[in-house]
Parts: C-alpha cells; structure tokens; sequence
C-alpha cells in the first residue's frame, strides 16, 4: 500500500518573493503524490499562489511564533494520517529527485537527510556539498532537508514557543525516544537561500553579535532538552 506523504512548510511576507521558486521546483519532482500542508503566518494573497501551481495545497492560518507554527504544522499531518512528513523551508528550493528519493528511502530508515548547496538571495551558488563536508562536525537535521516517519512522533509533539532551533529539538526527541535508523541522500539536493532576514542568518559569516546569538539559541535548546528529559523520566 502506497504510503501518505505530506511537505509541511510556513509562509511568511518575509518569503513572499521565494514563494514561485519553490513552489515551481515542488512542481517538477519526479515523484508527485504528495500534499503540501502550509502554516501561513500573515501572508495574505497567498491564494493568488495556490491557483497558479497545479499543486495539492492545503493551508492554514496560524500567526504564532515560528516554534508554534512548526508544531501545529506537525500536528495537523499527524491528525491527518499522514506516514512520512518532509520538511521544507518555502524560501528555498530542491532538486527534482528529492521527495522521489526520500520516499524511497523512508520505507527501509525512520529519518532521512540530504545533501545541502548554499544559495544566495538571488539563488545563486555560494557553497556546494555543504553536509558532504561537515556530516561529523555538526548538526545537519534541519527544517529543509530532513523527513521522519510520522509515527516517530506519536500522536501530537509539544514545542516550547521560545525555541529557535525548532529542528534541533524535533529531531531529538525523535532520536531519545526511539531506536532509530537514518541515511544521508547525497544526490537529493536542497538549495538552502541565505539572506539575512532568514532565521539562520549566513551560516559561513561569524562576528561578535552572531556567535553572542549562536551561543543563546544552543543554550535555549539545552534548557528545552533538560526540561523534556526531566519531564519524561517523571514519567516513566
């Protein structure tokens, strides 16, 4: 039986002028049974874009904080009955193999990841093969290259709102609460857009004010991480 499978993103104004190049490369995937689940926090035309894509778009309205809207996001494809959840980030970009070759894969691993090309804001290339190279240094499970087996998550997640890294604390608890199995796609390919509206920021720029902010969201995470160990050891 042909599993469910659904592409979570938020659309914000901030995203607005990505919007067609995303929702173009969702267009052109080689595999195409799937629904794209959108939070959209405040952009309000974004139904000018539905009726431009031949897409399966289902969207709502949430104006949250972004921890907030990820996590109604994730709990609306689990409400919905969804097997495999790919997320993706709608101001960026992918090859037309990506959600092919992670569907194929989430049948034998519970978590898969791809590869990353950094984009600048006009989405040209500034670095290649950026989790080919730094696979053993860092975190490379984020929120526009990972997909999960739903079931992972169990009925519903709960994420503190003052999270930034939302992908570090999902993966996480996906990994302390199960025994799992996970590969790294190579020839699936997200064009992660760096720009400096986005949450990241540019990942390769680092100066005073961006390792005082790097060090806050890491400690944030550790707190979050403590607080759920704590809570599900109670539990237990």
């Amino acid at each position: 039986m042909e599993k469910k499978v659904a592409i979570l993103t938020t659309v914000f104004p901030a995203t607005e002028r990505f919007i067609d190049e995303f929702l173009s490369s969702l267009l052109k995937q080689t595999y195409t049974n799937f629904d794209i689940l959108v939070v959209n926090d405040g952009l309000y035309n974004f139904d000018d874009y539905k009726k431009k894509y031949n897409l399966n778009i289902i969207d709502y309205q949430h104006k949250k904080l972004p921890a907030k809207n990820r996590e109604y996001g994730i709990n609306k494809a689990i409400e919905l009955g969804y097997d495999y959840l790919i997320f993706a980030d709608s101001d960026d970009f992918f090859s037309t193999n990506r959600i092919e070759e992670m569907v194929k894969k989430l049948s034998d691993y519970d978590l898969v990841f791809n590869e990353l090309t950094l984009v600048n804001r006009e989405g040209k290339t500034i670095v290649e093969n950026l989790t080919k190279f730094n696979i053993y240094e860092g975190n490379l499970f984020g929120l526009s290259n990972t997909a999960i087996r739903l079931n992972l998550l169990g009925d519903a997640i709960l994420i503190p709102s003052n999270l930034i890294a939302v992908d570090w604390y999902i993966f996480s608890i996906a990994m302390l609460k199960n025994n799992i199995k996970y590969t790294f796609l190579p020839k699936a390919i997200t064009y992660y857009r760096q720009y400096n509206e986005n949450t990241a920021g540019f990942v390769d720029k680092i100066d005073k004010k961006g390792l005082v902010n790097t060090i806050n969201v890491k400690k944030t995470h550790y707190n979050a991480m403590i607080d759920y160990c704590i809570k599900n050891k109670k539990e237990d």
